[in-house]
């Protein structure tokens, strides 16, 4: 699929997201909010506090995908609401939320940003870098950069092909936050390991969106997120950073279109 279909396609998604993220927010209960800003730190006194207008956005994230709390329900919101709905929706609608039903939250380090389309991602559990779209990332990331995201596969019908986008609320990890996340991450991972020596370790993606989400919000990140649309002025950056590692011209396309980089998202980087 060329670049300028690839953003179409990425485009009617996200527009798609909205919808469908307004429904699911409507399906939770009280409780659900509560327990979300519980894990989240943001609950003082039985009383939801927020110190930026991003920090509702992240809570309705972990309230979407990681609290699951209803008696004898062991669903979280998407997989409800996609087993009980009346209807279908549109086939973009549908296309994002069977996604959704597989999105995962994660520690990602930027790579390289290609303007106009997304960034390349890497993470201990993809060391090889993914294309994620994202038109507002790509003008105001930079190499290097660390953020925790939650992002979804979509597959193109009839292509092999495909590309990831996020779903929720994304945020800049400060350098402090990255340090205190990591070293939580190896302790659970040498607990696990006391108990099971040769086991494959692989930590729950509920439990690292807690832990990433809590940390960035105690460093204040959700106040480093600003809402405009590209070109504008970009917003504040994230001053974590680590050496960029590049993708080779050569290598395959992380979009998995089956072409080399510099003959595929490479002609825009």
């Amino acid at each position: 699929m060329q670049n300028a279909s690839l953003i179409q396609d990425y485009l009617r998604l996200r527009a798609a997201s909205k919808v469908i993220n307004g429904k699911l927010v409507k399906t939770l209960e009280r409780k659900e909010l509560k327990e979300a800003g519980r894990r989240l730190g943001l609950l003082k006194r039985g009383t939801l506090v927020f110190g930026a207008r991003h920090e509702v956005d992240v809570l309705a994230d972990l309230a979407i995908h990681d609290v699951r709390i209803r008696p004898g329900d062991p669903r979280n919101a998407v997989e409800r609401w996609s087993e009980e709905r009346g209807e279908s929706g549109s086939p973009d609608e549908e296309r994002f939320l069977d996604a959704m039903r597989r999105a995962r939250f994660d520690l990602f380090k930027i790579e390289q940003c290609i303007p106009g389309q997304g960034v390349l991602l890497t993470s201990p559990l993809v060391p090889s870098p993914l294309l994620l779209m994202d038109l507002g990332l790509s003008h105001s990331a930079e190499a290097g950069m660390l953020i925790g995201a939650r992002i979804m596969r979509i597959d193109i019908p009839g292509r092999s092909e495909g590309y990831w986008m996020s779903t929720g609320a994304s945020l800049p990890v400060p350098p402090d936050a990255a340090r205190a996340i990591l070293l939580e991450l190896d302790k659970r991972i040498a607990t696990v390991r006391r108990r099971y020596p040769s086991a494959t370790i692989e930590i729950p993606s509920a439990e690292v969106a807690e832990l990433v989400l809590r940390a960035c919000l105690k460093a204040e990140a959700s106040s480093m997120v600003a809402y405009i649309d590209p070109p504008d002025t970009p917003p504040p950056r994230s001053s974590a950073s680590f050496p960029p590692t590049p993708v080779g011209r050569n290598t395959p396309c992380p979009c998995d279109s089956g072409k080399k980089y510099k003959r595929c998202c490479g002609r825009s980087a």
